[in-house]
Order: structure tokens, then sequence, then C-alpha cells
């Protein structure tokens, strides 16, 4: 049986305002999460307009919980 890492992050709506570069904050890292193997999954409506998008991607045989790499927390919003 395929096995399944799970992860989440919280967006607010200044990250879709916010751009460096000329592309937003929440698109930065969302395609930063692409890159390293994550799909987002799930989008769930928080408080205050804030999103929590859940994203999965296949994980390894062991039940250990992952944690998000450097890489995957540049953008500040993992």
């Amino acid at each position: 049986m395929q096995a399944w890492e799970y992860h989440v992050i919280y967006l607010d709506p200044d990250d879709f305002q916010h751009k460096q570069n000329g592309v937003p904050i929440a698109t930065r890292a969302l395609n930063r999460l692409g890159e390293v193997g994550w799909e987002a999954v799930a989008v769930v409506d928080m408080e205050q307009a804030r999103k929590a998008i859940l994203f999965k991607r296949p994980g390894q045989a062991s039940t250990e919980t992952a944690t998000p790499t450097d890489a995957e927390q540049a953008e500040g919003v993992v």
C-alpha cells in the first residue's frame, strides 16, 4: 500500500497581494512546494479569509512524521 506524507500551510489574503519580483508570495510558496513533490489536495477556509492548504506526496515506508525541508520553508509561509 502506498504510504503518504502530509503537510499544511496557512495563507492570508495578503499573501496573494504582496509580490516579490512580480510574483505573489502565495504563488511562490505553492510553486516551491510543487517543485519538491508536494501536491495540493484541499483548501480549507479558516477565520478572517485565511486559507489552510493541505498537501500530500508519496512517502517512505516508515510511519515517521515528516517535517518540511529548509527549501520548503524558504518562503516563510510553511
